[in-house]
């Protein structure tokens, strides 16, 4: 009796320290020791995130088949879920914003006691030393896939939509409260309805302060990198769950890393992949959606009640992600959903449907509330066209049959060779269908991607995404599963014997190989004109955008502490070009005149087209030197600008008479100066 009460005991304190360790590593400020390794601040901190979902995939999913490899790119994909459950639960509630990392400290906690009661994490079987070989020679070509990977998503520069992830992260980070306010312009505004599920900012802001790095420099230099590895090995997994042999998932890899060199130019999914897998957007559609869809086929091969709340909190990850590609992944889901039921009768489909239409159903709800930038959101091309909303990138992204409503993606995302190779590998997906389930996901993802294509099904998938972010949909075409998967009918085509191949083994045998061929040349290509765009040696230290515009970080840091300083709560500050669209990532508190473009500050403000371009007018005359110096004297006061962030080379501010606009240089880092104009005392 008394063994069993002290091994009871001994099993206690063996959960509890692992426990107590974890929540240390939240608590204690161990970045200062790591300053000089940004890196390693990243990954801990990326480790640290994925340790709640880690231990609830472990728990809900206890099968000893079930590899490290798998379990961390779901571990990340539920904490996530987890991550946006709290934040919208807070911000409904305008609970504080610690509530989110205490939840996640919490769920931590529990799972590592809970998992050390058990025994721990259920690992593989050992192999036999002839498995053990092919599986390191696998494994030595998945991490030069690996390694590839990172080194293509390293793509330091700042630029477009970066610019509102970095203010939402800030935001996050610095605001002590959660709700749905929103950025850049203060005060009472109310984020607009396309943000109130949009949650990766708050993952990401919980990285930031876990890492210690600032949220600029992590989400431009540290997060692309592990993103883009998370992203390929969920293709490796995704591969192994459908049925295909370890080496043909090591195929998949290395050529859906080709197929997305290959379209790397503008428009095309490679670039967005390689430059821009940090916005919520895409990294829904290249990270988050192949570990869903592998949580998905774990339930469909062995279905239970712990593994459907597995797929309900990975789909939540996605909910909490991105509105838009939601909906995208959710018709390829039950594209494939339908092909399981249709082809093998497996009814837990059913289950997943279940979890997936209701949710991205509620999720849909917020395109119908009201506001004013939904006014700007069209759902066919001749309203857009009709309000002079057709922009020349709209216009390329968009391919429309003249005199007629049908449209499609345009030629500049999706090319001809694309589509003959993409119909091609549609049609054997569909002829093997009913006997591999590789062929019926290839055939839902290939067969959405078509239609989204095909004008006369595409403006019918516009009239649920909009048809300028139809073209988006190419993110969840499996290059590499579909090269697999013809490689792999190819190899099942040839003999076991020494006969010869059927006449179809060998073409087939010969059509895999022509296309990995042209592929592999295609991306060769490719590679050659990326690596001919070196990274800078300075880009740890130097934020660049896009325009080439540069700052240093330290720089950034210092001129972020003196606008929260003098800022207040909400002040007016009128920036220089460069440096204004930057303000909001560095001072959430501040209010701008305008943000990035009369279309994005109509988002950001909630204000009439004609008030967000008289703004926008109004800023770029001052900042640019054309409007005249009583006359911008006369507009800053009616805007009740306050603060004024000036490179000191611009000539504009000096023009101006002091008699005229009263300033005071109330501090200066670097060669930028922070300006209050007229005589009032900061605000408190």
């Amino acid at each position: 009796m008394i063994g069993s009460q002290r091994a009871d005991v001994a099993r206690l304190l063996s959960s509890l320290a692992p426990a107590m360790a974890w929540v240390l590593a939240w608590v204690l400020p161990w970045q200062p020791l790591l300053a000089g390794w940004p890196w390693l601040c990243a990954m801990i901190a990326l480790l640290a995130f994925a340790v709640p979902g880690l231990c609830l995939h472990a728990l809900l999913d206890d099968d000893r088949e079930t590899s490290l490899l798998v379990r961390l790119p779901a571990g990340f994909c539920l904490s996530a879920g987890l991550t946006g459950l709290l934040g919208f639960i807070g911000s409904v509630a305008g609970l504080p914003s610690v509530t989110v990392p205490l939840g996640l400290v919490l769920a931590g906690a529990v799972g590592i006691v809970l998992l050390a009661r058990r025994g721990g994490i259920a690992l593989p079987h050992h192999e036999s030393s002839d498995e053990r070989f092919d599986r390191l020679l696998d494994l030595a070509l998945l991490l030069l896939a690996l390694a590839l990977a990172a080194r293509l998503c390293l793509a330091p520069a700042l630029s477009s939509d970066d610019l509102t992830h970095g203010a939402r992260v800030a935001a996050f980070q610095q605001r002590t409260q959660l709700g749905f306010r929103g950025i850049a312009f203060g005060g009472d505004n109310v984020i607009a309805p396309r943000y109130w599920l949009a949650f990766w900012p708050l993952a990401a802001s919980i990285l930031a302060s876990l890492s210690g790095l600032e949220p600029l420099a992590l989400t431009t230099n540290y997060l692309g990198a592990p993103l883009g590895v998370l992203a390929t090995v969920a293709v490796f997994n995704l591969a192994l769950a459908l049925g295909l042999s370890r080496r043909l998932a090591v195929v998949a890899v290395l050529a859906q890393l080709a197929g997305l060199l290959v379209v790397s130019t503008r428009d095309q999914p490679g670039v967005l992949f390689f430059n821009r897998v940090v916005e919520d957007k895409f990294y829904a559609l290249f990270v988050l959606a192949p570990i869903f869809l592998q949580i998905a086929l774990a339930f469909l091969a062995a279905p239970s009640g712990k593994r459907l709340v597995c797929v309900a909190i990975a789909w939540l990850a996605l909910m909490f992600s991105h509105a838009t590609s939601l909906g995208m992944v959710a018709l390829v889901v039950c594209a494939f959903c339908t092909l399981e039921l249709l082809f093998v009768r497996r009814r837990a489909a059913l289950l997943v449907l279940a979890v997936v239409v209701p949710l991205t159903g509620a999720a849909a709800v917020v395109r119908f509330v009201p506001h004013v930038y939904q006014q700007r959101v069209f759902f066919d091309v001749d309203s857009a066209r009709q309000e002079k909303e057709v922009t020349a990138a709209r216009k390329r992204r968009v391919h429309q049959l003249h005199g007629t409503p049908f449209y499609g993606i345009g030629a500049t995302s999706v090319g001809t060779t694309a589509r003959i190779l993409g119909t091609g590998m549609l049609a054997l997906a569909a002829l093997q269908a009913r006997r591999r389930r590789v062929a019926r996901y290839v055939l839902a993802a290939l067969g959405v991607v078509a239609a989204a294509v095909v004008p006369y099904t595409g403006w019918l998938l516009g009239a649920l995404l909009t048809p300028f972010h139809l073209w988006r949909i190419l993110c969840l075409t499996p290059y590499g599963i579909a090269t697999a998967f013809v490689v792999g009918l190819g190899l099942a085509a040839r003999p076991l014997s020494g006969g010869r191949a059927p006449l179809a083994g060998r073409i087939v045998v010969a059509a895999a190989a022509a296309t990995l061929a042209i592929t592999t040349g295609l991306a060769l290509r490719a590679g050659s004109r990326l690596a001919a765009a070196q990274i800078k040696p300075d880009w740890q230290s130097v934020l660049t955008l896009d325009d080439g515009w540069t700052r240093s970080y330290a720089d950034l840091a210092d001129l972020g502490r003196l606008l929260r300083r003098e800022v207040g709560d909400g002040a007016v500050v009128l920036a220089s070009r460069s440096l204004n669209d930057l303000v909001p990532s560095l001072a959430t508190r501040a209010t701008l005149v305008s943000f990035r473009s009369p279309m994005q500050t109509i988002l950001h403000a909630g204000v009439p087209p004609d008030e967000a371009r008289r703004r926008w007018q109004l800023h770029e005359g001052i900042v640019d030197g054309t409007t005249r110096a009583d006359r911008a004297a006369s507009l800053l006061v009616q805007s009740h600008v306050e603060l004024v962030l000036i490179a000191r080379d611009e000539p504009w501010l000096r023009r101006i008479p002091e008699a005229a606009l009263p300033r005071t240089l109330v501090g200066s880092v670097g060669d930028v100066e922070l300006y209050r104009l007229g005589t009032s005392e900061r605000r408190s």
